[in-house]
């Protein structure tokens, strides 16, 4: 499962001409989220927690307020990110700034932080929990040999907001350590097979340029509703187009978690219990004037 050669890796923010991802037999009924077509290869999945920023970046929620991109190519502080609440681009949607972000260790994962909370109708994502250290290891993880959902941005013509496809690729290799430009960490991959290899699969597909941040997910459950798992976000792909690679949330969760945490919502009334709790307090300061 672990390849015997060491392609070389090139992160996915590189301003060259491609920009959209390379999926076999391509069509936007099938592969854009928003041609808004119940053909859609996703579309029995909820997609709202997947947003643009307003500087073409990717944030996908990991809780009402936090969302993960790629450290090298994430939502400027000065930037906005727009989710759909669902797949017609006319339909409802919400714009919200971002607040700050972090990179979470070495890695090429970022976590950012919304102005405010997404509403009810926009959904968050779990995210692989589990520590995989090397390939035989993930070998006999729940990812391994999955036909994963990859997101990044379409062959056709959309606006920045709804410029969202969706391709598939079996997860069937990891890098241990691995060096990618100035950052170093595990990745889990994805190669991109041929008609007739053993992991072809249909709309197989090659993140490119671009696609940096962009969400990889699994369906678990494998019945074909979800909800879906967040495995982690592009990061870079052999130069020679034999593979996409991922950062990999399984091994920084407790990373993941403690930033979620520290940047929670206050809980409705939190205020107002507290403001009542402190009155007898001052009725009683008041009262010994």
């Amino acid at each position: 499962m672990c390849k015997r050669y060491a392609p070389l890796l090139l992160a996915l923010a590189l301003p060259v001409q491609l920009s959209a991802l390379d999926i076999d037999d391509y069509s936007s009924a099938t592969n854009d989220r928003f041609a808004n077509d119940n053909s859609f290869v996703a579309d029995a999945f909820d997609l709202s927690g997947v947003g643009r920023s307003s500087d073409g970046r990717w944030a996908t929620l990991l809780s009402e307020n936090v969302f993960i991109s790629a450290n090298h190519f994430h939502p400027s502080t000065s930037s906005t990110v727009t989710f759909f609440e669902t797949n017609d681009p006319n339909g409802p949607s919400l714009t919200l700034g971002v607040e700050k972000g972090q990179q979470i260790g070495s890695s090429d994962i970022w976590l950012g932080v919304l102005e405010s909370p997404v509403s009810s109708g926009y959904t968050f994502y779990d995210y692989a929990t589990e520590d995989i250290s090397d390939s035989i290891q993930f070998a006999l993880s729940p990812y391994a040999g999955e036909n994963s959902y990859m997101v990044g941005q379409s062959p056709s013509s959309f606006g920045n907001s709804t410029n969202v496809a969706v391709g598939r690729n079996i997860l069937d290799d990891w890098f241990s350590n691995t060096t990618v430009e100035s950052t170093t960490d595990d990745a889990v991959a994805a190669t991109n097979d041929s008609s007739g290899d053993p992991n072809y699969v249909q709309y197989e597909t090659l993140a490119v340029n671009f696609d940096s941040g962009a969400p990889l997910m699994v369906d678990l459950d494998g019945d074909g509703t979800g909800p879906l798992t967040l495995v982690g976000a592009n990061w870079f792909v052999a130069t020679d187009g034999s593979l996409t690679g991922m950062s990999y949330t399984g091994n920084h969760d407790e990373e993941i978690q403690s930033y979620i945490e520290a940047n929670a919502i206050p809980e409705p009334g939190t205020g107002i219990l507290l403001l009542i709790g402190g009155l007898p307090l001052l009725l009683r300061r008041r009262c010994t004037r």
